[in-house]
């Protein structure tokens, strides 16, 4: 979870994780997705990776500290856990107007 304040903090902490977190993550073994959760109002987001298995997730530990301590323009992480994720399910539908079309 993070805290980033004002809406253009948001807005660059968004473009941030696109744009280097997602890409340095995608170089981590066994790393299968990421997402990111915005409370705009508020400044909070949390953000999640997932791997596909505690050995994955277990073996880049370190590098996964590495890219979340990186030198950044981004907020300031609050604090990280490890999850088993017990069930995962993804379906995007494009929404005409949506952001990011």
């Amino acid at each position: 979870m993070f805290r980033s304040g004002p809406d253009s903090l948001v807005r660059r902490a968004v473009d941030v994780y696109k744009m280097i977190s997602i890409p340095a993550m995608e170089e981590l073994d066994g790393f299968c997705s990421a997402s990111l959760l915005v409370d705009r109002a508020s400044g909070r987001a949390v953000s999640t990776a997932t791997y596909g298995s505690r050995e994955a997730l277990q073996r880049n530990r370190a590098q996964a500290v590495a890219v979340r301590a990186a030198p950044k323009p981004a907020p300031r992480c609050c604090r990280c856990a490890s999850f088993e994720l017990a069930l995962a399910h993804l379906r995007c539908v494009a929404r005409p107007g949506a952001r990011g079309q």
